[in-house]
């Protein structure tokens, strides 16, 4: 068997007069190479979640609707990026089942069936739940603070709203709420401190916005339900109430599935119905 041979080209400081430690020099060579290449690879982390988060807005909003194509290269030239970590991006998106490949066709936003978007709210409720019981009996009033400041926000929001003569939230205004939303519901699951449900509940409750928000239009009550069942909960967790807590946010969600599943009624008996012509 032939030996195979290494070969590193090193730079040679020719202003020194003292000898080269060889190894300690492929050494160092070595170490700059690795820190280079860590470099590299977090940058392409980083853009690729820079790119799954563009890609779920892009949804949420219904810039990207059910059934439309996901394509790589438009979406690297919109973000001014290669198409490497965008391409990441939306096999990340193919595992948590929010596109599917379509053969000969391609990537497209897929459409949940009803069970499924059931079934996340289920998994929510049960999660989120468990979670405020324990967020009750640990609240500080920094983190009543916290909540206090996005329960506002949306208070602001419906505010801001009534001077604006529109019916619904444009995309602009949408992604704002959804947002403030998110971030009430997994400041709950930090301040119980269970990292393993805030995990499942992040994932559960990006795919409930993806598949239930884009074809539901949302309105100033929208906004004023949402401020008023936060309010209650965040009531709840001041008095350190950890039953009314739960049910607070218990019936928040279901009444959030229930509206999911009455708009998804809604939009395929129309699908049905214009298909029978």
């Amino acid at each position: 068997m032939n030996n195979l041979y290494i070969v590193f080209a090193m730079p040679v400081d020719k202003t020194s007069s003292k000898p080269y430690n060889s190894i300690q020099l492929v050494y160092q060579w070595v170490f700059k190479k690795i820190q280079l290449l860590n470099g590299i690879n977090e940058m392409t982390n980083n853009l690729s979640t820079a790119a799954y988060d563009y890609i779920v807005d892009a949804i949420r909003i219904g810039k990207l609707e059910i059934g439309s194509t996901i394509s790589e290269h438009s979406l690297a030239k919109d973000m001014k990026i290669s198409r490497t970590p965008v391409r990441e991006a939306v096999r990340r998106l193919k595992f948590e089942g929010v596109v599917e490949q379509i053969p000969r066709f391609g990537t497209i936003v897929r459409s949940p069936d009803q069970d499924e978007l059931r079934e996340l709210y289920e998994l929510r409720e049960a999660l989120e739940c468990f979670a405020v019981e324990r967020a009750a009996e640990k609240v500080t009033a920094e983190d009543i603070a916290e909540l206090k400041e996005l329960t506002g926000k949306i208070k602001q929001m419906a505010h801001e709203f009534r001077k604006n003569d529109r019916e619904f939230l444009n995309g602009k205004e949408l992604k704002q709420f959804l947002d403030i939303d998110m971030s009430f519901h997994m400041r709950l699951i930090q301040i119980s401190g269970n990292c393993q449900i805030m995990k499942s509940v992040r994932e559960s409750k990006v795919l409930t916005g993806i598949f239930s928000t884009p074809r539901q239009k949302h309105s100033l009550n929208t906004l004023a339900m949402a401020y008023r069942r936060h309010s209650q909960i965040l009531q709840a967790l001041e008095k350190k109430d950890k039953d009314k807590a739960r049910s607070y946010l218990e019936r928040h969600i279901r009444a959030s599935c229930d509206k999911a599943l009455a708009h998804y009624a809604k939009e395929r008996s129309k699908s049905f119905n214009k298909s029978a012509f």
